[in-house]
């Protein structure tokens, strides 16, 4: 991922951050502030006198108007008196963390920066969030006194901290449900052809594209805009859920004439205590991890410099976190999640640090007077950006990663379909059927069946989820007929070696012990011999871990 590090007050960048390693570190700086940036893989920089720009597609600066400028991008400009300016795009796909403390507000684009600087303490709050429901909320962070930049806003950095001063866009949903497809669908296609070729209209002629091939829609559906790319591809398939994806992955790559490359998540999934902070934001869970070695095995064994990833695509045509009912039943949803994670976890639910957890979560959801709002915009400030969205950014330290799905056009087409045409895929998966018809024809993931075939699952499929979920109430922690199984849960579950040294990890970490008490990687491993889930929670732990060990190494 791109690193911005900065200050805004009198103290210089080396003496806040150490220094930063790399030939291609570029610095700006005027009265009162500085900032210093190490590009990766996908972003550009243009500065001017009036304003330093970070995008990820030559479009990001056709404007000066933040409502135009397209895909991703973070913006800063000299606001006089020793302030500065900030303005993040509709997604703040480029975070921005700070801390402000004795006159001086520090910044950066990874969390482990701040822990340091910050005091070295955990945010209970924080924790608990990410632990509870998956990610923290809002501008809460896992780190005390260090919070994040909103979203499509434009706010001031002054040395006593960070002030928001407007909200510039917000997403809307189109409740109706009286969409008929072939209204929407040629134009559909055509803003989705139009985003794809203006996210790659950049790329060199003579790169090398790795296209990921999966079981789901966004893989899909890039493969079946880009036919011009297959030859000249590496088509790779990341080995993460067994049998559930890869055969499917390789019916896709038989039709498509090409040769599958697969990797197994499993080779670097085991290493998942040394996870490096530094190439993240500091907030991705560890056991989502799996795609990282692909992406450097990728360019380092294959030559390969650009991807295409579906990122907000499926968002935008799948919608699947929407829900239309009402806001309290979504709050009352997700309290139940926590209230069975904080059992896993033994976590009091009548302290006052889980009070306010719950609380957070309230204001987070009650955002609007109807279910699909307040859905969205949880997801979008929350599980978008602060979870899947790190996909992307680890990729980016390795590959050029192009993201389509975040192109201005797109997302306004897409936040405007009907409800009845967005929900469950019915134009996401027309969109691919009148692209590639044969694509469409080889069964899907979640279905087990073609793309438009009527019925929501196939027998087996239907018969495997509701045999094995009784399955696992009888007999837990079988060893036989198991569902999905991610490889962290699978090392979790099979390998003493490997719960040892995650346990040993997690029991040093002073910040677990704090929030969660002593020998939780015990507890938990307790639970999931009662046919509990755990590994997302665990790989949390072992993030926190992480974060206060590598965060109060810096200099």
């Amino acid at each position: 991922m791109i690193v911005i590090q900065g200050v805004c007050g009198s103290m210089p960048l080396d003496d806040a951050f150490g220094l930063l390693n790399g030939a291609d570190i570029t610095l700006y700086q005027a009265v009162g502030w500085s900032v210093r940036i190490k590009c990766d893989k996908s972003h550009l920089i243009v500065a001017s006198d009036e304003a330093l720009v970070v995008g990820d597609r030559s479009s990001t600066f056709s404007s000066e108007n933040p409502l135009l400028r397209n895909g991703a991008f973070l913006v800063f400009e000299d606001w006089g008196g020793g302030t500065l300016k900030v303005t993040t795009d509709r997604l703040a796909t480029i975070p921005l963390y700070y801390v402000a403390k004795n006159g001086v507000v520090f910044f950066s684009s990874r969390l482990v920066d701040l822990v340091r600087v910050a005091g070295g303490a955990v945010s209970g709050l924080g924790a608990l969030q990410w632990a509870l429901l998956g990610q923290p909320l809002e501008a809460v962070t896992p780190v005390r006194d260090v919070a994040l930049v909103p979203p499509a806003t434009i706010g001031i950095f002054t040395p006593q901290g960070y002030v928001p001063q407007r909200e510039y866009w917000c997403a809307w949903v189109n409740e109706k449900n009286d969409g008929v497809l072939g209204d929407y669908l040629d134009d559909g296609i055509a803003v989705l052809e139009y985003a794809h070729r203006r996210a790659l209209e950049d790329v060199s002629l003579d790169a090398v594209y790795a296209l990921p091939v999966t079981g789901g829609l966004d893989s899909r559906c890039n493969l079946a805009i880009h036919p011009e790319l297959i030859d000249k591809s590496v088509l790779f398939h990341t080995d993460d859920l067994g049998n559930f994806e890869l055969p499917i992955a390789r019916d896709i790559a038989r039709y498509l004439g090409g040769d599958l490359h697969i990797f197994k998540a499993a080779d670097w999934m085991d290493n998942v205590t040394e996870i490096d902070l530094s190439i993240e934001t500091g907030e991705f869970n560890a056991a989502h991890w799996r795609l990282v070695g692909s992406a450097q095995r990728l360019a380092a064994d294959y030559g390969c410099t650009t991807t295409v990833d579906g990122f907000f695509q499926d968002f935008l045509f799948k919608a699947s976190f929407l829900t239309q009912i009402e806001p309290g039943r979504i709050f009352e949803k997700s309290l139940n999640s926590a209230l069975y994670r904080a059992k896993l976890l033994d976590v009091d639910v009548s302290s006052p640090g889980f009070r306010e957890m719950v609380e957070s979560l309230s204001e987070s959801i009650f955002t609007a007077s109807n279910g699909l709002a307040a859905s969205q915009k949880y997801y979008m400030r929350n599980r978008s950006r602060r979870l899947v969205y790190n996909i992307v950014r680890l990729n980016q330290n390795f590959l050029d990663v192009r993201t389509p799905g975040i192109d201005n056009d797109l997302m306004e087409f897409g936040l405007n379909l009907p409800w009845n045409l967005r929900s469950n895929a019915f134009f996401y998966k027309n969109m691919i059927s009148r692209l590639d018809s044969g694509l469409a024809r080889i069964r899907y993931d979640k279905s087990g069946l073609p793309l438009l075939a009527r019925r929501e699952k196939s027998f087996s499929r239907r018969f495997k989820t509701y045999f094995l979920r009784n399955l696992n109430h009888i007999i837990p922690n079988r060893t036989f007929m198991l569902d999905t199984e991610t490889s962290f849960g699978r090392a979790f579950r099979k390998s003493p070696e490997f719960r040892s040294r995650v346990g040993e990890f997690v029991d040093r970490s002073e910040w677990c012990e704090e929030v969660f008490g002593r020998a939780v990687i015990e507890r938990l491993e307790s639970q999931r011999r009662r046919g509990r889930p755990v590994e997302d929670v665990v790989g949390v732990l072992v993030t926190l871990a992480a974060l206060e060990l590598q965060g109060n190494r810096k200099a």
